[in-house]
């Protein structure tokens, strides 16, 4: 008795959490992705290009809309825009296919008076991050698995059913009919987010399946891809949002085979780094006032670069940054922005170590099912059986699950300071943001590593006074630089 609906209730609770189990419980397999020959790969001078042309981050890559706009179609526009200026660049350079350009985007879905608002847009940069990186590792290492179930069933000469069939009732269906009553309460809110109305549900009269016939086909794949994804960098952000702050975050990012090595060879090297007279930039004589003239900006800024100082040492520049809980309480306002810096500094060491040394593996499992059937169906209806032939029924059924996960891991690092920190109200919500700027520069390293062993070294002189000034106005950053690829 009850036969459909005993299987619809053990299906709902025990069935659906399955499907999505196994992605979780499977290890990540860190493995480099294949390596191309650096003379191939030269995409930062494309956006070197394109970030003098189109300016460093600012308040100008957020934009308000009105209420009607859709902000993911306006970030995707964005995006493309953006991109498609970098593929121009490349394209000048003779190397369209070379360029490991990818994207991604999440929703800020809160009110703006949320108090917690600013954590929630921060945590969409990096689910944005995510899913960029995400694009990427669906390239690495891809395997395929598909199955086609094609079913015909046909079952006919059922004798008619009478009211006889419908008060025997077998052990075993007492015994689902327990289980049911067990798990009513999460059977009713399973039904309610299906559509279907409980009572109702329980109120049908029971019914007994006759003769049928069926036809379905049913196909699954599988596909899964892993690999190595450090060396991406994040070139460009950009922010759409509605009044009420409610909008879309948008990210692009870059994978660079050269800035992997190099970074990888720097941290690997303990300091022992000699300077490239070739590449000094007097920007970074002094890098407090640098990052001081460019504070406006860092709320934008995401993940690690890599710059050369005013003598030509190259050091890494790692960004993090965290969301602040509002309060009308002076006092717990001032807590909150404390217990954020730690977040903060953190998001910064963070990005820093997926530069380094980023693995993934990636799981998409999709399945659909059409079926048509007939069938004779008997109801018990006021002490009678009425029987009754169900015209052809179709339904197409779809279900998808897909999962990606990645871990990072860096040791040992030396002679890593918190350079800067800084704190800013969005230019939107005013609602505040904190940041770090961490940065490893060989000097620091070595130093570090001489006082421990008291050994002193004469610091390098500036090589003259022009050259040591530092800079405050707002410069094009070289965010996305062609021959870094």
């Amino acid at each position: 008795m009850y036969f459909k609906k005993e299987i619809i209730a053990l299906a709902l609770v025990f069935c659906m959490p399955v499907f999505a189990q196994d992605v979780t419980q499977q290890e990540v397999i860190q493995q480099d992705a294949p390596l191309q020959n650096d003379e191939n790969i030269d995409v930062v001078a494309a956006v070197e290009e394109v970030d003098n042309e189109v300016g460093e981050q600012s308040d100008k890559d957020v934009n308000k809309v009105a209420e009607e706009r859709d902000t993911q179609l306006e970030i995707e526009g964005k995006i493309e825009s953006y991109k498609l200026k970098v593929q121009n660049s490349l394209a000048k350079q003779g190397k369209t296919h070379s360029a490991f350009v990818y994207s991604g985007t999440a929703d800020i879905t809160v009110d703006k008076n949320d108090p917690s608002w600013s954590a929630y847009r921060t945590m969409a940069m990096k689910e944005a991050m995510a899913r960029a990186r995400e694009s990427y590792l669906q390239e690495l290492n891809v395997s395929t698995q598909s199955s086609t179930l094609n079913r015909l069933a046909n079952k006919s000469g059922m004798p008619p059913a009478t009211i006889d069939d419908f008060k025997t009732e077998s052990s075993s269906m007492a015994i689902r009919n327990k289980v049911v009553a067990a798990i009513g309460g999460k059977l009713d809110a399973e039904l309610e987010d299906l559509g279907i109305n409980p009572e109702e549900y329980k109120a049908a009269p029971p019914k007994k399946r006759g003769d049928y016939l069926k036809a379905s086909i049913t196909e699954q794949t599988k596909r899964t891809a892993y690999g190595n994804l450090s060396g991406m960098f994040l070139i460009k952000t950009f922010e759409v949002m509605k009044n009420n702050g409610e909008g879309t975050v948008g990210v692009v990012m870059a994978m660079s085979l050269k800035k992997k090595k190099l970074l990888k060879a720097l941290i690997d090297s303990k300091g022992n780094i000699q300077p490239d007279e070739t590449k000094a930039d007097s920007k970074f004589t002094t890098m407090s006032n640098y990052l001081v003239s460019k504070k406006e900006g860092l709320y934008l800024k995401s993940g690690t670069n890599i710059k050369y100082d005013e003598l030509g040492y190259p050091f890494i520049i790692s960004y993090g940054q965290a969301g602040v809980k509002f309060s009308t309480n002076s006092q717990i306002r001032s807590m909150e922005r404390k217990v954020a810096k730690p977040y903060a500094i953190n998001d910064a060491w963070a990005n820093l170590a997926r530069t380094y040394n980023l693995s993934g593996k990636f799981s998409a499992e999709t399945s659909q099912s059409k079926s048509n059937t007939t069938e004779t169906i008997s109801r018990l209806v006021n002490n009678n059986v009425e029987t009754t032939q169900s015209d052809t029924v179709s339904s197409l059924i779809s279900e998808m699950t897909q999962m990606s996960k990645t871990s990072a891991s860096i040791k040992g690092l030396t002679g890593v300071k918190i350079e800067y920190t800084w704190s800013k109200k969005h230019p939107i919500t005013g609602k505040e943001i904190v940041g770090a700027v961490i940065v490893w520069h060989p000097v620091s390293v070595r130093n570090a590593i001489d006082l421990a062993n008291n050994v002193t070294h004469k610091e390098a002189e500036p090589k003259d006074a022009e050259k040591t000034q530092s800079v405050h106005s707002a410069e094009s950053e070289d965010m996305f630089d062609a021959a870094d690829f």
